[in-house]
């Protein structure tokens, strides 16, 4: 059982199908989320993730990772 509803029953109304779609994609957005916005900003220092100390990872950090690396 889908959510309380036979499959059968479901799919043999196309509306209810396009309703079971979309709640479907509701509780998808719902749970991940829409994202933030910045404005469309972007001054290179765009957070890449968090680190474990919960910062946000910068591309600052990721470069200066990267030289470090290299130069060993």
């Amino acid at each position: 059982m889908i959510f309380g509803v036979r499959p059968s029953s479901l799919f043999t109304s196309r509306w209810m199908a396009l309703l079971w779609c979309v709640l479907i994609c509701l509780m998808a957005i719902s749970f991940v989320g829409l994202g933030k916005s910045d404005g469309g900003a972007d001054n290179g220092a765009a957070p890449l993730g968090i680190d474990a100390a919960g910062e946000p990872v910068t591309t600052q950090d990721v470069a200066a990772l990267r030289n470090a690396v290299e130069d060993q």
